[in-house]
């Protein structure tokens, strides 16, 4: 554990999928966030392309993932 709170880890995200839990989401194949940490869905054109966290960074979210995030905020 570093003094900014990280760790090394080596495994791949799908199974930090199955370690993390429910508080965890997988929104694209680069990204896992923790679920209070969404702000809200970006979107471009009537699709929704991106997230942004409650610290404003703005991340992509997948086509792979966006249903399942969708169907789990309920929208």
């Amino acid at each position: 554990m570093t003094r900014r709170g990280l760790c090394d880890a080596y495994a791949t995200l799908s199974d930090m999928e199955e370690i993390l839990d429910d508080r965890f989401i997988r929104i694209h194949r680069s990204h896992i966030v923790k679920r209070e940490h969404l702000r809200k869905l970006l979107s471009e054109l009537g699709r929704y392309q991106e997230v942004e966290l409650a610290d404003e960074t703005v991340l992509p979210l997948g086509g792979n993932y966006k249903r399942q995030l969708m169907i789990e905020l309920g929208l």
